[in-house]
């Protein structure tokens, strides 16, 4: 019953990870990867109400993929170049926000309905890789606005931490499909 639902996860949260840009323009928009999110959320609330409540910070999270389909250069241009900087920080580290909440009450709906279901191998899964995704998420967040101040030949390591965010988002996706397999036998 839940299978597709799972698979619709899974499919729009690809979409979300993945930045395909042609001449600035983003191919896989991730607006519709949210909308993707938002359908399957709404279908799994009938299994557990934390996928219901992670709704609202997918929906808030749309406004800011809706400008990045195209890199808006020109309207940022009229602002200071630290200005500028500063407004796409705060930005991205708001998104990184309401990402987290939206992930962790995705997290938490699986690793009930597992708990519900008996699946504890699968609810143990969901609890460590939603705390690798939390400790690289409130990493980056700490490190974006020290990153300018950072020397350049230690800036290694802000690219290996986006490493190890890439990782535990793909760590997540394969989360939902196996949880899309598990939960498809019910």
């Amino acid at each position: 019953m839940y299978q597709y639902a799972y698979r619709q996860l899974f499919w729009g949260s690809l979409i979300v990870l993945l930045d395909v840009r042609l001449q600035h323009f983003d191919i896989l928009p991730d607006f519709v990867g949210y909308l993707i999110v938002i359908a399957s959320l709404r279908k799994l609330s009938s299994q557990s109400s934390r996928f219901r409540n992670a709704v609202p910070f997918a929906v808030v999270n749309l406004p800011f993929f809706l400008f990045a389909v195209v890199e808006l250069q020109a309207g940022l241009e009229e602002f200071p170049q630290s200005t500028s900087d500063l407004l796409w920080m705060w930005g991205g580290q708001a998104f990184v926000m309401l990402d987290l909440f939206m992930v962790y009450f995705i997290c938490s709906g699986i690793a009930l309905a597992a708990r519900n279901q008996g699946h504890r191998r699968l609810a143990r899964t969901v609890d460590s890789r939603w705390k690798f995704y939390l400790i690289c998420q409130l990493l980056i967040l700490i490190g974006s606005p020290l990153y300018p101040h950072i020397p350049f030949q230690w800036r290694i390591i802000y690219v290996a931490l986006f490493a190890a965010s890439l990782a535990a988002g793909i760590s997540l996706l394969f989360l939902y499909r196996e949880s899309a397999r598990t939960f498809g036998r019910y």
